[in-house]
């Protein structure tokens, strides 16, 4: 409404300049811009016309006449010599007001244009940031994948392995998952037997472990198991237990300790896999006890089972025989028995490892043509008597051997190979 009012009060302005004393004005265009209006008139002076053309300035607030005197616009002109040049004039200032309307497009146009530039040049530059970045984390992740690898490597080094060796059904299996809080291992209720080695870890406050449980020990396993064994279980124990061993958890149940052949054998394998250190290492587990959470209960059967493996020549103290029970559906007690097992693995973090352990991977690597590379005829001869010892307490049915060094050498590490597969390891 002001705007209308505004241009009102010029358009009187400029009418009252444009005529002066006795005129009047015919007709009149009136051009509104933005600093400035300009106006063309046709004006009638009794019996002759002219055309008068005034600017008047919106900062001044003044008309001012452009075009006054002239020739051809002023004198004694016809009505229609004067509609011609009003015409004129008027066409000329609306084709200026066409030009300037096109060239202020022009510059909006022109300026869009900077603006896309810009912007274009704005998504260039961050493209080729992208680009950079992009590149950065390629070589961050390659970075990444090593790192990864040698902290995979650093694990494998500050790892526990814990083994768990003992006769079939005796609770092994069961024992690993309670340990690891899973169901990795299958847990034998029927008498079945599993020969491939089970491995699974977990992760508590004092670092990682990882039990490496395998299939029950006998006689008849040690003896089916022999030819099949003596590469690939080795190799694959020993990898496993190449940085040392933990604890050696010793599984029994019910008062059923293993009998005197494995006991025998397992004692005439330490010169072959292990040394007299391992004793400190070896922990006997009682499974399928029930009162293991009475004191009393607990102490008179340590005391049985302490008794029992003196008498084969097998010496642990009390505080190295654990006692719990793994009832399969009652998990409040698994969850005890776990707490258990663990609490004494934080009171035992001591490694030991074995000291053969790269002469067996050396012999495995081999072959049976160049054990006799590794061993001194001394130790030769121990092995010898070694393997004649074990071929009685199995019952002579082990393998038919020759009687060379080398041949005998390859029963005994078969044997112990046989040993792997069948929970001796």
């Amino acid at each position: 409404m002001k705007i209308k009012q505004d241009r009102k009060e010029i358009e009187n302005k400029i009418r009252k300049e444009l005529i002066a004393f006795n005129e009047k004005i015919e007709e009149i265009e009136f051009l509104h811009r933005q600093f400035n209006v300009l106006a063309v008139a046709i004006i009638s002076k009794w019996t002759d016309y002219t055309v008068r053309v005034v600017n008047y300035e919106k900062e001044k607030e003044e008309v001012k006449k452009i075009l006054t005197k002239s020739k051809r616009v002023t004198g004694f002109l016809n009505c229609s010599e004067a509609k011609e040049i009003y015409e004129d004039i008027k066409n000329v200032f609306f084709d200026n007001e066409y030009l300037s309307f096109q060239v202020i497009n022009l510059r909006d146009s022109n300026k869009k244009l900077e603006n896309r530039n810009q912007e274009l040049l704005r998504s260039l530059i961050k493209s080729k940031q992208e680009e950079i970045n992009i590149n950065k984390k390629i070589k961050e992740c390659k970075n990444f994948a090593k790192l990864e690898t040698e902290l995979e490597d650093l694990k494998k080094e500050g790892i526990r392995n814990i083994l768990l060796i003992g006769e079939e059904s005796k609770g092994k299996s069961t024992l690993a998952n309670v340990l690891c809080g899973s169901e990795k291992f299958h847990e034998n209720h029927h008498g079945m037997r599993f020969k491939e080695i089970k491995v699974d870890e977990f992760d508590v406050e004092d670092g990682r472990y990882r039990v490496i449980d395998t299939a029950g020990i006998s006689p008849d396993c040690i003896k089916n198991r022999f030819r099949e064994s003596l590469s690939s279980d080795l190799s694959e124990l020993t990898k496993l237990i190449e940085r040392g061993i933990n604890q050696v958890f010793l599984v029994i149940d019910s008062g059923s300790l293993p009998d005197n052949k494995w006991i025998e054998f397992y004692r005439l394998l330490n010169p072959v896999i292990f040394d007299d250190e391992i004793n400190d290492y070896i922990t006997v587990v009682r499974t399928k006890f029930p009162n293991f959470k009475n004191k009393e209960s607990c102490n008179i059967e340590r005391d049985l089972i302490r008794s029992k493996l003196r008498e084969s020549g097998i010496k642990i103290p009390n505080e190295k025989i654990i006692l719990v029970d793994n009832p399969v559906r009652d998990k409040d007690t698994r969850m005890y028995s776990q707490r258990l097992l663990r609490n004494y693995l934080k009171e035992h973090q001591d490694i030991y490892r074995p000291r053969n352990l790269n002469k067996l991977n050396e012999i495995i690597t081999t072959g049976d043509n160049e054990i006799k590379k590794y061993y001194t005829q001394e130790e030769s001869d121990k092995i010898i008597k070694q393997a004649s010892k074990v071929n009685k307490v199995i019952g002579g049915e082990i393998i038919k051997i020759g009687t060379s060094t080398v041949g005998l050498i390859t029963a005994i590490l078969g044997l112990a190979a046989s040993a792997a597969s069948c929970q001796i390891m």
